[in-house]
């Protein structure tokens, strides 16, 4: 539940006159997915439903909101997500023995739409026909299928979906919460320092380079088995082996240069 931008910055209000819980200075971040099932937004499986002039029907759609929840800005903030250019108070510098201005949100919530797309190619099939269309993550695999060249591709195709499922931008933000967001680094006891004009963006391609690694990192675990040896047991293996006798897991130096 976000509240509105007064609640949020009543950290200074006495305790007797604060009725509700003091923010912790720490940014609030929610995301609301829809899914998309078979070119339509999916009643059962969405947390939303956009407006007509919102909607797309060829990926799944998100919204992440962005509250401030007490943090202040150090200077006003010239990104369009996080938009902070609203004058709230002064802050004693004790180096200096000067003043400077803080600032806060400008809204209670800032809003940032997300369209995830996913296509599926398969190398056997003729030049021009190979991959199917960007769409939906569900309307991708199940085109996948009908694409498919053989049984054992069909089989291949839904074991890397399973690899990949669920490794998107909503899990990463709903799983990482304000730790999905890089501005944090020059974030100190709820003050935020000078970030980028095009910070919105830099948080994408940090959630988007997160969803590659979790997928990266299933494909190792299921091909050379967990690094915690623990967890093995809980394992269940392929029951086709071709999909076993194609699995090839090279170790690469540690330069990103030199991968191949």
């Amino acid at each position: 539940m976000i509240g509105d931008i007064e609640l949020q910055y009543m950290i200074d209000a006495p305790f007797e006159t604060n009725l509700y819980t003091k923010p912790t200075k720490e940014y609030q971040i929610e995301s609301f997915a829809m899914n998309v099932f078979n070119g339509s937004a999916s009643m059962n499986d969405s947390e939303y439903i956009p407006s007509p002039k919102l909607r797309r029907n060829d990926g799944d759609l998100y919204i992440i909101f962005l509250s401030g929840n007490g943090v202040y800005f150090s200077e006003p903030s010239l990104d369009v997500w996080y938009r902070a250019s609203t004058r709230y108070s002064e802050a004693m510098q004790t180096i200096t023995d000067s003043t400077s201005d803080r600032f806060i949100f400008d809204e209670p919530a800032s809003p940032l739409g997300c369209v995830e797309q996913t296509q599926l190619c398969f190398e056997a099939l003729p030049q021009g026909k190979q991959c199917g269309p960007l769409a939906s993550f569900f309307d991708a695999f199940t085109t996948a299928l009908r694409m498919s060249p053989s049984e054992a591709a069909t089989a291949q195709s839904d074991w890397v979906l399973n690899q990949i499922a669920g490794a998107t931008v909503d899990n990463v933000v709903k799983t990482l919460g304000a730790h999905a967001l890089s501005s944090r680094r020059n974030l100190h006891l709820g003050s935020q320092g000078p970030i980028a004009q095009n910070q919105w963006q830099l948080d994408v391609t940090y959630w988007w380079a997160t969803t590659l690694a979790l997928s990266q990192g299933n494909f190792i675990d299921y091909t050379v088995g967990p690094s915690d040896r623990r967890l093995e047991k809980y394992i269940i293996p392929p029951m086709d082996t071709a999909i076993c006798s194609s699995q090839v897991c090279e170790t690469y130096p540690l330069d990103e240069t030199q991968w191949r």
